[in-house]
């Protein structure tokens, strides 16, 4: 809740934070662009739609559970 609480409180005044969680997304491929981006392929495991993400840095954090 505190990670929430924190991506909230940076979008408040029409900010945007840096960092978005993407919770129920599996990676399907990454690759490095130009040694400076990484591409991600992704796929959302309830609804079955892919999309593609071009960023800086990926931080992977396996094991989180979304509650209902």
């Amino acid at each position: 809740a505190a990670i929430h609480d924190e991506l909230y409180r940076r979008t408040l005044h029409g900010g945007w934070p840096d960092a978005t969680l993407t919770p129920g997304v599996h990676v399907r491929t990454a690759g490095r662009l130009a040694n400076t981006r990484v591409e991600l392929h992704l796929e959302h495991t309830q609804q079955g739609t892919r999309s593609r993400l071009t960023t800086d840095a990926v931080i992977l954090a396996t094991g989180y559970r979304e509650r209902p």
